[in-house]
């Protein structure tokens, strides 16, 4: 996944998405948050189990080089784009593939 993204407008959506994240230790995917890239717009999804929050950019706020989708550490990708000197930035996220083992 690749888009270039309004970093204010980015740093919004992550920011109301962070606060239905869980900080659960033990099922550590909870303190993530979805983002998947379409066509037309970037969603972000996250949540502590039995609540979820979703937001949405459309085009007006975002341009989308390569659709794709994946699972970040919500806490961290908010760092990350809050210590971001540019008005715009380039989020890309690289898929590798694990293995349990």
């Amino acid at each position: 996944m690749r888009v270039v993204i309004n970093r204010v407008r980015l740093l919004e959506q992550l920011s109301r998405t962070v606060r239905f994240v869980s900080s659960n230790e033990h099922v550590r995917v909870l303190e993530c948050v979805y983002v998947e890239a379409s066509a037309d717009q970037i969603s972000i999804i996250g949540g502590e189990g039995t609540t979820f929050f979703m937001t949405e950019m459309h085009t007006e706020h975002v341009q989308i080089q390569q659709s794709g989708r994946a699972v970040v550490q919500a806490k961290l990708l908010a760092d990350i784009v809050r210590k971001m000197q540019e008005k715009e930035g380039v989020l890309q996220l690289i898929m590798t593939a694990r293995t349990a083992g």
